[in-house]
């Protein structure tokens, strides 16, 4: 268990404060001799007395060459190995299992950002990068910028609101804002949308409806559950909503231009720092600084007697916050306010004083219910931190709202705060924010002066307020992307994920043909106890009985295995190799697909042009029957798994072991972390093994369980692809264009044995991509591809020739060679588009994308210059996207015109511009 300690006397004193564990699990590391120059980082950053920092005597350790947890700049949280010891704490605390060091295997690419295991580093090893607050400042207002700062309500269970005006403006902030107000404004948009799900659902905005003012929640929904992005809350955070609100109001009431203007949010949490960066709300914000940046870098200190009244508050007009605007911190807080304010919505009377937050805050789960009317009753819920949603995803649909926080206890107890995990101390704060709403003048967001004034003059506008305030979500497969997909489901199957966490197995004694029961259901998501058994597949199916009996299966067939070629989007982001891509036909072989649902019926499978499926693939069985026959395991054998893991889940009935090692232990990726320190503790480092399976190989048999093997085993992941054809041409069948990754755990599934493929069920699952073709068949169109890129554009082609549409089209579309990698050729001319190919493999000078949009440039902002015009991107992302952006604005220089940067801008506030890269 992990145990807090606090640091009250001299600091040479310190290591006798160090817990004796610490001292075990550094000498079992091998890293004793590490542990002393660790120690003044100990007392720098788990110092814990207020009081001190306040003063400003807190002083964050200087990090030496620390290494950020992404590929990028991380500015959320970095990594500094030279202190950390190994004691995997954070491993233990992490929300997703992902967090340990990167040179010990750590997966940047799921982390959500929440900071827990910054929390817990007892050498700080985990940590904030931090910035100057107040030189940045300094030469920002040189440059005629005019700086503001806003403040979260959690910070003030830590500081007082004098203290923190008086230390920003001393940092130098021209103005200092209160972001209750924009949490008020938050409610009102969250509160009316909660009341449009409730009276008008829709597959767009389901319920329940769940809140997103949590980034690490909303980074969690994105990357590990993409099937609940449309239950996500369109609301944006309260520091978002303010720094819109803050540019819109300055640009049309004082002429000030958004660019000049900064702004930095004063919050309690590390995943801010990365919200502000999501593509979504870029612009916003600019930067945010936590509560221990803020003790650090700001004089706190003040004499009330010199110190004007004026500099100690808040800057008018937005300094007047109701007592629901101040308990956003607090777990259920968002809750507790948007419920006061929808039930005056709905009901025109003022709310009844009902405390949802007053619970004790080590309660994982609170249920809540309100009737609004006598048929009318909003059932809410309240999760206290991700560990405990498992058990709610379940049953989620009983409510109409759900509060998810990542942090236990709320904001209070967020990573930016001073540090440390005595609940005591973090009751005390949410006492303080209690306080703060007992004492308030107002009770409910709607009844405060600010926000009447707001909604009667300035935001009278529902299409302003959802440019200003609302946002959208979508699917963050590994590997970068710039895509914003949406999901959306016609009865088709989900490979339920697998668990991440050790687990424990149980063998079962029963028969291993013992039948498994597939009852009906309606519900999507839930999928865990909900399989099907054929052909020795065990498949998780969607939406309704009528579907799983008439139509469950995606075959491939009509091709050439040494001609298939796979791209996907793999979790370690693979270099692709030189590829040549063709089309792989699926249809279903047993029955004909039912046909496309008629409006307001959900039965059978049905895409449209520009959709992404998701296959789950399945292990070669040679592979699975070296690693069964190695073990010398019962391949028929029935056994149930369970998770340690609330969160993640194996399905609760029984499978063979064949199955899952089939289905849920990937044995083609790269070697999981548990293994490779297992077999090299040392080092970690494999030369010579490519794969997981490989390397079980080496594991003596008989000295570990299947339990534990599949503890320290990575899971299968689905693989996405661009759908390739039209819904109108083939609605019941559907063309990929893919490119074959050599030892790929896909390509080996696609392009193996054709027995081993051929008439049994494959688990898919279709979501809305970037590369949706607009209701208006005359609207203009831009449409960039690279490599297997092609794949939407061609459906897009194919849409156009169906529709009988010519011209009002560019295309641009790079590959190496002509001869081996452009495909569908005819199908691109199909669609009458004016079109330019790069082949940069096939002349003596190397020609590119960007050299065809130069080319083109003419022809390309004719069309972008129309109000209209859509722009779509897909294909690599980074250098290749940058180039590509580059060559439209040298285009737009070489054609006289000064304003490209604008018209690309105003494409994407509108929408019009679009970006699928991986």
């Amino acid at each position: 268990m992990l145990r807090q300690f606090t640091c009250r006397g001299p600091l040479r004193q310190l290591p006798a404060l160090l817990p004796t564990t610490r001292h075990l699990a550094a000498m079992v590391c091998g890293s004793a001799h590490r542990l002393l120059p660790a120690v003044s980082r100990i007392a720098q950053v788990r110092y814990q007395s207020t009081a001190s920092l306040a003063r400003g005597e807190f002083k964050d350790f200087a990090h030496s060459a620390p290494t950020p947890f992404n590929k990028e700049e991380d500015v959320a949280i970095a990594f500094d190995g030279k202190v950390c010891i190994e004691c995997r704490a954070c491993e233990l605390v992490c929300p997703v299992s992902r967090t340990v060091p990167p040179a010990s295997g750590f997966d940047a690419d799921t982390c959500i950002k929440c900071g827990r295991c910054l929390q817990v580093c007892p050498t700080g090893a985990i940590f904030t990068p931090s910035f100057d607050i107040k030189a940045k400042i300094a030469a920002l207002k040189k440059q005629g910028v005019l700086t503001m700062a806003q403040v979260a309500p959690a910070i003030r269970a830590v500081l007082t609101d004098e203290e923190i005006c008086f230390g920003l403006r001393r940092l130098g902030f021209d103005l200092v804002f209160d972001t209750n107000v924009a949490a008020d404004i938050t409610i009102m948009e969250e509160s009316r949308e909660l009341l449009e799900r409730i009276t008008k659902p829709s597959p767009e905005a389901p319920l329940p409806m769940f809140t997103s003012c949590c980034p690490a929640w909303v980074n969690m929904v994105e990357k590990q559950y993409p099937h609940l992005a449309p239950h996500l809350s369109t609301c944006m955070s309260p520091q978002a909503m303010l720094g819109q609100l803050v540019r819109h109001q300055f640009k049309t009431q004082r002429g000030i231009p958004p660019e000049k203007i900064y702004i930095a949010s004063v919050m309690p949490c590390v995943a801010k720092k990365d919200e502000v960066r999501r593509k979504q709300l870029r612009g916003a914000i600019d930067d945010v600084i936590t509560s221990r940046e803020l003790m650090a870098q700001a004089p706190l200190n003040f004499d009330r007697e010199t110190t004007s009244p004026e500099y100690l508050k808040y800057d008018t007009p937005l300094d007047e916050a109701s007592g629901a605007g101040k308990i956003f911190g607090n777990t259920g807080g968002v809750m507790e306010a948007a419920i006061r304010t929808a039930y005056w919505m709905y009901t025109g009377q003022e709310p009844p004083r009902v405390q949802f937050t007053d619970f004790e805050t080590e309660k994982g789960i609170r249920e809540y219910s309100i009737d609004l009317d006598e048929n009318t009753t909003v059932r809410a819920a309240i999760v206290n931190g991700t560990k405990n949603l498992g058990e709610l995803l379940a049953n989620m649909n009983q409510y109409h709202m759900i509060e998810v926080m990542n942090c236990e206890g709320g904001c209070v107890n967020g990573p930016g705060q001073p540090l440390g995990l005595d609940w005591k101390a973090i009751k005390g704060r949410h006492g303080k924010l209690f306080d703060n709403d007992k004492h308030s003048k107002y009770f409910a967001s709607h009844q405060t002066p600010e926000i009447h004034q707001l909604y009667e003059k300035e935001l009278q506008d529902a299409e302003l307020r959802h440019h200003l305030f609302h946002t959208h979500y979508h699917p963050r497969d590994a590997a970068p992307e710039f895509s914003v997909p949406a999901e959306h489901g016609h009865g088709v199957a989900e490979q339920h994920p697998p668990v991440h966490s050790p687990v424990s197995g149980e063998d079962l004694k029963w028969h291993p043909r013992t039948p498994v029961d597939v009852q009906p259901f309606t519900e999507f998501h839930n999928v865990t106890a909900r399989l099907v058994e054929e052909s020795g597949a065990r498949l998780p199916l969607g939406f309704s009985e009528a579907f799983i009996s008439e139509s469950r299966q995606l075959t491939p067939e009509g091709y050439s295995p040494e001609q298939f070629l796979l791209r996907f989007s793999a979790p370690h982001n693979p270099v692709l190799p030189s590829m040549n891509p063709s089309l792989l036909h699926f249809a279903h072989c047993n029955k004909d697909l039912p046909p496309p649902p008629k409006e307001g019926e959900e039965n059978g499978f049905h895409y449209r042009t520009g959709d992404h499926i998701g296959i789950a693939p399945c292990n070669v069985p040679a592979e699975v029957d070296a690693v069964l026959n190695h073990f010398e395991w019962d391949a028929d054998a029935l056994v149930t798994v369970k998770s340690q893991d609330p969160v993640r889940q194996y399905p609760a009935e029984p499978m063979t072991v064949r199955c899952l090692f089939s289905q849920f232990v990937d044995l083609s990726g790269p070697v999981g972390y548990g293994v490779r320190r297992l077999l090299k503790p040392d080092s970690g480092f494999l030369p010579g093994v490519r794969t997981h399976g490989e390397a079980l190989m080496m594991i003596p048999k008989g000295v570990y369980s299947i339990s534990q093997i599949v503890s320290l085993s990575p899971p299968i992941q689905p693989r996405y692809y661009s759908i390739a054809s039209s819904s109108t041409r083939n609605p019941r069948e559907l063309e990929l264009l893919v490119a074959k990754v050599a030892g790929g755990l896909a390509t080996s599934f696609m392009c193996g044995p054709y027995e081993m493929i051929q008439g049994r069920p494959i688990a898919v699952r279709l979501r809305r991509g970037v590369f949706n073709y607009p209701e208006d068949p005359s609207t203009p169109l831009v449409a960039v591809s690279v490599g297997t890129g092609l794949a939407p554009v061609r459906s897009f082609m194919l849409e156009r020739a169906d529709r009988g549409i010519q011209g009002n089209c560019v295309v641009i579309h790079g590959c190496r060679h002509k001869a081996k990698d452009f495909v569908c050729v005819e199908d691109l001319h199909s669609g009458g588009a004016e079109e330019y190919v790069a082949f940069s493999r096939d002349g003596e000078k190397k020609v590119y994308i960007h050299d065809k949009i130069v080319e083109g440039r003419a022809a390309i902002w004719e069309l972008l210059e129309k109000p209209n015009c859509q722009f779509f991107y897909c294909g690599a992302a980074g250098k290749v996207c940058q180039q590509m952006e580059a060559a439209l604005f040298q285009g737009a220089e070489m054609l006289g015109r000064t304003d490209g940067h604008d018209v690309i801008q105003r494409m994407r506030d509108e929408h019009r511009y679009h970006l699928e890269a991986y």
